[in-house]
């Protein structure tokens, strides 16, 4: 009876895995607050299969600009341009927690501004 109903319900167009996993990834990039990583985890914590999150995330990965998301979300946490040690890795930790690659916090953040507090070890 389940099968039935759920097998009905799809071909219905009701029950569409593919179609959920594009709009959610769409959503959540849409929000500016996601990197790629982010988006595609909780896709995954959907319960989704490994090929419709890859084929959710395919439109998004090829035009994406993580960068400027990147951008943004430094910039409304007034990190935008972090000089000194500690901001830097504040604004690092803030990437890494919000899915951004370590290529794109590199672009974004620079290398490690030098402590001047290690300069005599």
């Amino acid at each position: 009876m389940r099968r039935r109903v759920v097998r009905q319900l799809t071909q219905w167009g009701y029950l569409d895995d593919a179609r959920f996993a594009r709009e959610k990834a769409e959503l959540l990039w849409s929000q500016g607050r996601w990197g790629l990583a982010a988006v595609r985890r909780k896709l995954e914590e959907c319960g989704l299969s490994p090929a419709v999150v890859e084929q959710a995330l395919a439109p998004l990965a090829t035009g994406a600009d993580e960068v400027a998301v990147a951008r943004e979300v430094l910039a409304r946490r007034t990190l935008a341009s972090p000089v000194d040690p500690t901001r830097w890795r504040r604004a690092e930790r803030l990437l890494a927690s919000r899915g951004f690659s370590e290529e794109t916090r590199r672009e974004v953040l620079g290398e490690a501004p030098l402590d001047p507090r290690a300069e005599g070890e």
